[in-house]
């Protein structure tokens, strides 16, 4: 009697100790439940590679992030599952409708370590020839807080799907199409019970390169590298070169159990590269990797100082993106500034606006429109030591302004660049350029200046007149009238002129003459 209940405990503990987890981030997410809404309703495809094993499934786990449990409420659900051949959802349309298997309907419920744990009544047989499609559907029909999240990693895109209704009565139907949906490039960690994965005693299969997608081309020059975990694997070396399973870049970088890989050094553009991932542990590394490729980018057109983009008419508004941004040259530094560590100031080389002067002060404006931290300097001369203004006051996500003063022709170059001269890319942004000789009251839209180009003189419409200046590309003002709404260029040579437009009401703007 007492062989047999040992042998039930010795039992009872290898069945606990039988089980496969998925997911090393801790990433804040919104599925497999989304509290928010009254009933929402998952799809997440969990790559075979990361299971390692085929089996029964006796349950599930998912682990809440411990900042949000003091708002979780027990709620109704659902729990399918299938054998897929498919990685991916490229559309809502790809959910997956037919052939689900119910293995859980009930509550949902916490342990101690704030882990949601399901048993399944019956086990799910799970096929290692396929992947694995994990469904959750809220049955409960009341919205929750928005703050109850689980963890989950990355993944590939739209590993996950999210279909979701607000003020609704009844579960989703995953077949209405007036549902709102989400795709997301991650995965909530899971611990499927039941399975006996592969141990370190095994080397580890090879892994699957998700993004950059093999063939891909149009990639940034400082990309992040993922690929899927691999069950039993404790790290993974990486290798990246100009070749299949080259080395030239990185040879065999330690990225430890790491699932996203950053490249810091700039790679070429228009250029086609080879990555190389070894999943490794105690019984070795698996050499037999085969490599993915990606071919980077071409630079945007304002990549360099003697490509800027010119604004020669205030005020100006534009929107730019620095993902094929380079820096090649080394960052732009201001020997004549200190930051605010003592240091010479830096910015990375991004993007340059050369910036027209008009006499007046200008204002240049940027606003990241994604999660980047921007840096401004401006430079009189595009090979010059000294900046003339800098700004780095923002933090992450926030807008940027820097001044100066003007002399009217004379041309400014704006660098928008990454803080500190950091290897990351410049995101996304909006850029306004004004000076204070434009105005609210008065808009560039209301004037007519014209013959221009011009051969003799030009008229100016829509407009009270009190003064017109007319300078040259130097800075020099070369006519001046009062009064009226015409200038003469006779005598002048053919060439660009600025028209500074005062009026009445104490306005001034600016515009652009061309002579012929």
């Amino acid at each position: 009697m007492l062989k047999n209940l040992l042998f039930s405990f010795l039992s009872i503990g290898m069945l606990v100790q039988a089980q496969v987890s998925i997911g090393s981030d801790e990433y804040n997410v919104n599925v497999p439940l989304y509290n928010l809404a009254d009933v929402s309703y998952s799809q997440s495809i969990y790559p075979k590679n990361s299971i390692g094993t085929s089996g029964e499934i006796t349950g599930i786990e998912y682990q809440l992030s411990t900042s949000t449990t003091s708002n979780y409420g027990i709620r109704e659900v659902e729990i399918y599952m299938k054998n897929v051949d498919v990685n991916k959802f490229n559309t809502v349309d790809d959910i997956i409708l037919d052939d689900l298997t119910l293995v859980y309907a009930g509550e949902t419920s916490l342990d101690a370590n704030n882990k949601m744990i399901f048993n399944f009544a019956q086990p799910f047989s799970y096929d290692h020839n396929y992947n694995l499609l994990v469904v959750v559907r809220d049955m409960d029909t009341t919205y929750g807080s928005s703050s109850v999240k689980f963890l989950g990693s990355t993944a590939d895109t739209y590993s996950t799907y999210r279909l979701y209704q607000f003020s609704s009565s009844e579960a989703v139907d995953p077949a209405d199409t007036s549902n709102s949906s989400e795709g997301f490039d991650v995965l909530p960690n899971i611990v499927l019970n039941g399975l006996d994965g592969p141990d370190g005693s095994q080397v580890p299969n090879c892994t699957n390169v998700i993004n950059p997608t093999n063939g891909e081309e149009n990639i940034s020059f400082l990309p992040v590298i993922y690929y899927e975990e691999v069950a039993n694997a404790d790290k993974y070396f990486v290798s990246l070169g100009t070749t299949p399973n080259g080395t030239d870049i990185y040879d065999m970088y330690d990225n430890g159990a790491e699932n996203d890989f950053y490249v810091n050094y700039e790679l070429e553009p228009n250029t086609e590269y080879f990555v190389t991932v070894y999943p490794s542990n105690a019984a070795g590394t698996n050499m037999s990797c085969e490599s993915s490729s990606f071919t980077t980018g071409s630079p945007v057109a304002n990549d360099n100082c003697d490509t800027a983009i010119v604004v020669d008419s205030l005020p100006y508004s534009g929107n730019g993106d620095g993902e094929y941004a380079t820096a090649y040259n080394g960052n732009v530094t201001c020997a004549n500034i200190m930051d605010a560590a003592g240091n010479t100031f830096e910015v990375r080389d991004g993007l340059w606006y050369a910036i027209e002067g008009d006499g007046a002060t200008i204002t240049v404006t940027v606003d990241p429109l994604t999660f980047w931290d921007a840096s401004l300097a401006i430079k009189e001369e595009c090979e010059t030591g000294d900046c003339l203004a800098v700004a780095e006051e923002g933090s992450f996500g926030e807008e940027e302004t820097i001044t100066f003063d003007s002399e009217a022709g004379k041309t400014y170059y704006l660098v928008v660049g990454f803080i500190g001269g950091l290897p990351i890319p410049e995101g996304t942004f909006n850029i306004t350029v004004s000076s204070n000789l434009s105005t609210t009251e008065v808009t560039y839209n209301a004037i007519k200046v014209y013959p221009n180009p011009t051969q003799d003189q030009v008229f100016v419409e829509g407009v009270d007149v009190q003064a017109l200046n007319l300078y040259d590309m130097n800075g020099a003002l070369v006519a001046q009238t009062e009064n009226t709404n015409e200038i003469s260029l006779v005598g002048k040579p053919a060439g660009v002129y600025v028209l500074q437009i005062t009026t009445k009401d104490g306005n001034t703007l600016t515009q652009k003459v061309i002579k012929k």
